[in-house]
């Protein structure tokens, strides 16, 4: 029974210890985690969270939680990092669009009218007062 106990004691030291460890090991390859690329920024979170729960198995119990702790701060820093450097490439695209001025045929500019602003200029009398011309005589209605 003692060394039952004195194994079990041994066990949670060494996952006490490669919580320890591995957590030191992200804190230190912080700066260069939150510039890695997806792929293997999940594999470096898989592994992680593989590792902290195989020693929650082996131990029986939850171990402390610095090391979850410590990825979910280095997984916000990433997801931080690959915001600001995806809205600056969408930017960077956006800023060379090059756009022209077109003349657009007045029925087609009606229904974009109607889709922008709705309330202003609604007859009621459905889609063919938006494609009637202004001045135009009303369209005949086929029966």
């Amino acid at each position: 029974v003692e060394r039952v106990a004195a194994c079990v004691e041994v066990m949670e030291h060494l996952c006490d210890t490669g919580h320890q460890r591995c957590g030191r090991l992200l804190a230190v390859r912080e700066k260069q985690t939150v510039h890695l690329s997806l792929v293997d920024f999940s594999a470096l979170f898989d592994a992680t969270v593989e590792f902290a729960n195989a020693t929650d198995r082996v131990c029986g119990r939850q171990r402390r939680q610095t090391l979850r702790a410590t990825l979910l701060a280095q997984a916000k820093g990433f997801l931080e990092t690959l915001h600001v450097s995806n809205a600056g490439k969408l930017n960077a695209l956006l800023d060379q669009e090059q756009w022209k001025q077109v003349d657009v045929p007045s029925p087609v500019q009606a229904m974009v009218n109607q889709c922008v602003r709705p309330n202003e200029n609604w007859r009621g009398a459905g889609a063919a007062s938006m494609l009637q011309e202004e001045g135009a005589p009303p369209a005949k209605t086929i029966s």
